[in-house]
């Protein structure tokens, strides 16, 4: 059996224990006894029990951040260029989730170990990092409408509230929906919920798909120069 073969055993059988038995109770000698290798031969790859739980969720936890940030930059460029309409905004928030939801149904059980199986390994908080990133997200484009509602104010409080709800969204939908499609219809079921109540509070009473059609509202309001 070469190093690929080897390696590839102890993922699937890692895979089967940290399912069963969670990070905490996981053992290594399992591990090892289910892929026919050595305890020598596991730690040939990984140094210890948390460097193989993050192995197997560690890349589509960094797909996922990527996409949320190529979203979130794209808006920065668009609200902060001189003319807007040249600037392209990546792709909308239906989009992006559904770019993200194709990335955790490519292996949903990987996603499943992160947020149901990852306590007491380095990645067991790591849906804050997700919130964070909703968190600036919200945060920059609350400045933005700051700017044009000076009567309204939002406080810290409740962009993180809003962005923990945002990924609490998706965190219902991965972990209650086997189908991506279900997952989906969900999600987009009550993203528009969220963002009806967010727009709402800056004094916008219509749907808004983008930060262009927001821009545009806002230039049609205030006379807003390009």
């Amino acid at each position: 059996m070469n190093d690929k073969d080897t390696r590839t055993k102890i993922c699937e059988a890692s895979r089967k224990e940290f399912m069963e038995y969670g990070y905490k109770k996981a053992s290594l000698r399992r591990i090892c006894a289910q892929a026919g290798v050595t305890t020598g031969a596991l730690y040939f790859f990984f140094r210890d029990k948390d460097a193989l739980f993050c192995s197997l969720v560690e890349d589509k936890l960094e797909q996922i951040c990527e996409v949320m940030m190529s979203h979130f930059n794209s808006e920065i460029r668009f609200m902060c260029g001189k003319n807007k309409l040249c600037i392209k905004v990546t792709y909308t928030v239906e989009e992006a989730l559904r770019k993200i939801f194709n990335i955790i149904y490519e292996d949903r059980e990987s996603i499943l170990l992160l947020l149901t199986k990852a306590q007491e390994s380095s990645l067991e908080n790591a849906l804050d990092d997700v919130t964070r990133i909703s968190e600036m997200h919200m945060e920059f484009i609350g400045n933005y409408l700051q700017q044009h509602r000076k009567d309204r104010k939002v406080s810290q409080h409740l962009y993180h509230w809003m962005a923990h709800t945002s990924v609490n969204v998706v965190v219902y939908a991965v972990t209650h929906f086997e189908k991506k499609e279900d997952a989906c219809e969900f999600a987009f079921s009550v993203i528009p919920v969220l963002n009806g109540g967010w727009l709402t509070m800056w004094g916008f009473y219509q749907e808004v798909d983008d930060v262009r059609e927001l821009h545009q509202m806002l230039k049609e309001e205030t006379k807003i120069e390009e």
